[in-house]
């Protein structure tokens, strides 16, 4: 983050502070602090966060880039303070029967892993009941619903086990068998990107259909888990993925909620692959770095996300034998000269064939309408 963010982290983290020692209920439930938060994609944020909040040891994790984004969009700080204050405030007041919770065998239906990069959250095999596979770290949570039906979680420490008095081994395995019954989906990349809240995409981890010859990615996740990317600790579904692609894969931890899987045919050079990516995130987080600190930046891919299927325009004997020479400027927006007595067959060839696709407009007509 800028120095602007650091500069007004610290001015702000002091006024919450300041209204929590007001708070005829939160006074005495101690000091807010930061948390930093590794995301399983290795990208880092923070968030305040109240270890003594309620007897559970739950807290509500309030991101400080959402509240920074604000502030310098014109939310006055103060707004922003009673925001976090009155979020601490609901959380407190969840209905959590704690005895209930140091129940083992009532709980451990609605244990689940979740899985976050390593560097960075080494301390956490200290107090976390947690193990340590390769780049990650998969830990245990509690999952259970509060009073508006979102998902709330609680961190399964040592200490909980030790009150359970069952051994650490025995926590992991109950999570990982309560992940083993979450629903998990495999979806076309473009599907989603083309039906985003227009309808439903196929789950290729159940659907027979052939899967999209012209696909060079999917995602894959949990479904209906705060923590969806923790799919990649499930055995079962990693092996039915390569069921469906027919093929090895790459996987990209690209959030909490899911991961991007890349088949090897796509690329044959995982080193360059992981060099790529690790070079682009460094990239954008450079130049992250030098906006100023009211500007955010939205990534795209060059002439936008929609992949097409070529038109070999130079193939088409007939619509080629119509023009003077061949179509010019470039692909997006092609000029055409067609020969003086051949323009009935050409506007009505390139109709015919290309209409749905492409709109045939005589340069006359748009220079009147102001195209250029």
């Amino acid at each position: 983050m800028s120095k602007g963010y650091e500069q007004w982290k610290e001015g702000f983290v002091e006024q919450v502070q300041a209204r929590l020692k007001t708070d005829r209920e939160l006074k005495t439930c101690g000091d807010v602090c930061i948390q930093t938060i590794r995301k399983v994609n290795l990208g880092v944020r923070e968030g305040l966060v109240m270890p003594n909040l309620n007897e559970s040891g739950s807290s509500p994790i309030i991101y400080l880039d959402e509240l920074y984004a604000r502030h310098h969009q014109g939310t006055p700080d103060e707004n922003l303070v009673q925001e976090v204050v009155d979020q601490f405030s609901q959380h407190r007041e969840l209905i959590i029967d704690t005895s209930v919770l140091m129940d083992y065998e009532q709980v451990k239906e609605y244990l689940r892993i979740r899985v976050n990069g390593r560097d960075g959250n080494e301390h956490w095999a200290d107090e976390r009941v947690c193990v340590v596979e390769g780049d990650f770290i998969q830990s245990c949570y509690l999952e259970f619903l509060d009073s508006d039906g979102d998902f709330a979680t609680v961190t399964i420490m040592k200490e909980h086990a030790k009150q359970w008095g069952v051994s650490y081994e025995q926590v992991i395995a109950q999570a990982r068998d309560g992940s083993m019954r979450k629903s998990v989906e495999m979806n076309s990349i473009m599907e989603r990107l083309h039906l985003i809240g227009d309808g439903k995409v196929k789950n290729y981890l159940q659907e027979q259909d052939l899967l999209p010859e012209e696909e060079q990615m999917f995602i894959l996740r949990e479904v209906h888990s705060p923590f969806g990317a923790a799919v990649i600790a499930r055995s079962d579904v990693l092996a039915r993925a390569a069921e469906v692609l027919k093929d090895d894969y790459y996987i990209l931890p690209s959030s909490v909620e899911e991961v991007l899987l890349i088949p090897a045919k796509v690329w044959d050079d995982p080193e360059r692959l992981s060099e790529m990516v690790k070079e682009i995130n460094a990239q954008l987080e450079a130049f992250a770095e030098q906006l100023p600190a009211d500007c955010g930046a939205v990534i795209l891919a060059d002439h936008g996300q929609t992949d097409c299927t070529p038109v070999r325009l130079f193939e088409d004997e007939e619509v080629m034998d119509c023009l003077v020479r061949y179509p010019s400027l470039e692909a997006r927006m092609a000029s055409f000269s067609v020969k003086p007595d051949r323009k009935a067959d050409f506007e009505s060839l390139f109709t015919e064939r290309y209409g749905s696709e492409f709109r045939l407009i005589p340069s006359l007509k748009a220079l009147e309408d102001g195209w250029f």
